[in-house]
């Protein structure tokens, strides 16, 4: 619950969580849907002009994978709020320093880096983004905002 006399101007948003961790699919949505959603609700009505948010590549309502379904569900709810100005980050695998090991994203990690020289053109966005570079881009969104509704794809944050 967010306190009464909350007020906003600028929100960064970066709520999430796996599927693994959450413990199911609905646990899932209600963190990474749900609560993000209610966010950017009451922050909108108590004043915000910006809400930058980090979904995912690949981000699409119509999905056949659970997970990008639900931020490409995110995204279109957003949307329909009128933000001002809503910028959406869609990293690929986010690499930086975590408070608990993930087997999965060290591997991938690892294999994206291996990847790195042929992931070029249109493969270029697939290559793992750094949580520092997300920050700064976020940032760059607040202080810069663009009317409507923006897309910043994985190789274009920096």
């Amino acid at each position: 619950m967010l306190p009464e006399d909350l007020r906003a101007e600028d929100v960064f948003c970066t709520l999430g969580t796996t599927i693994r961790k959450a413990g199911s699919p609905e646990a899932f949505r209600k963190v990474d849907f749900t609560a993000t959603l209610q966010l950017a609700r009451v922050c909108l009505a108590r004043g915000a002009r910006t809400f930058t948010v980090v979904t995912s590549i690949g981000a699409d309502p119509k999905s056949r994978f659970f997970y990008t379904r639900v931020k490409g569900e995110l995204e279109q709810s957003l949307r329909s709020l009128g933000f001002p100005s809503l910028t959406i980050l869609r990293p690929s695998l986010i690499t930086g320093q975590r408070p608990e090991p993930r087997l999965r994203e060290t591997l991938g990690e690892a294999l994206l880096l291996l990847l790195r020289p042929v992931l070029i053109g249109p493969w270029k966005k697939y290559r793992a983004v750094g949580a520092a570079a997300i920050a700064r881009t976020m940032v760059a969104a607040a202080q810069s905002p663009i009317p409507g509704t923006k897309i910043v794809e994985s190789d274009r944050i920096r």
